[in-house]
């Protein structure tokens, strides 16, 4: 099992020149990732979700760091346009999925590297089941809102999204993220989700599931569940 600090460790080896983050979100791993590289020219940001994209914005002070709203399966841009893709935490939020890596790769420069973060489900304790548990209740709320997004996918699958797709491993790392859980705010998080589906058939046993995961948080406790980073070159000379 690797750590955070060997991610980082790697990053920081990495001039990355001109980045595109796909599903940045509120900007966990931008912050993250701008700190660790060695160094970048320019990083553009893209969310379908416009309002965790200016929570994005507000919370970075780098002028080489742009926003923009837009959905990864269609890239408004032209191929060969990036030197690094990146994307943590995302994967499990694009549909389709395969349309979605075909154009993160379309836009990729040759020799440009792909930065993939992901969680995934293959736990090693009651913990992060937890978290597992209450990331899939996350997914079936959303689910029934018409969002996408799907359950966790298991290490195996994130590694073989990729394969035969023109890209070449350079480093596969495994580690388990060492923020803390806030199992409170979590709580009250999904407890204001749950809000939304008052009146709705599915709401009883959504609000079931919530009760009996607040019970085993309790016992059980919560942890951060395994990640897989990974970084692939697409293949071809370098422009």
């Amino acid at each position: 099992m690797n750590t955070v600090r060997e991610v980082n460790e790697w990053l920081s080896a990495i001039s990355a020149g001109d980045v595109l983050e796909i599903a940045a979100g509120s900007g966990r791993f931008t912050r993250m990732a701008t700190k660790a590289l060695k160094d970048y020219r320019s990083w553009l940001a893209i969310d379908s979700d416009e309002d965790a994209l200016e929570e994005n914005r507000k919370q970075c002070n780098d002028s080489r760091i742009h926003f923009r709203s837009m959905r990864a399966q269609e890239l408004d841009f032209p191929d060969n346009a990036f030197d690094t893709i990146a994307i943590s935490r995302g994967l499990h939020h694009l549909l389709p999925l395969a349309d979605c890596i075909t154009e993160m790769i379309r836009v990729l420069k040759p020799g440009g590297l792909l930065l993939v973060n992901e969680m995934h489900s293959d736990v090693y304790n009651g913990k992060q089941q937890t978290q597992v548990m209450w990331h899939h209740l996350r997914v079936d709320m959303d689910r029934i809102l018409g969002n996408d997004h799907t359950y966790s996918f298991s290490r195996k699958e994130i590694a073989g999204m990729f394969e035969g797709k023109n890209l070449e491993q350079v480093t596969l790392l495994d580690y388990i993220p060492d923020e803390l859980r806030d199992a409170e705010q979590m709580k009250a998080n999904y407890s204001r989700s749950l809000d939304l589906f008052k009146g709705r058939r599915e709401h009883p046993a959504l609000l079931q599931r919530f009760n009996d995961l607040q019970k085993r948080l309790e016992i059980t406790g919560i942890e951060n569940p395994p990640h897989l980073f990974m970084a692939l070159r697409k293949k071809g000379q370098k422009s």
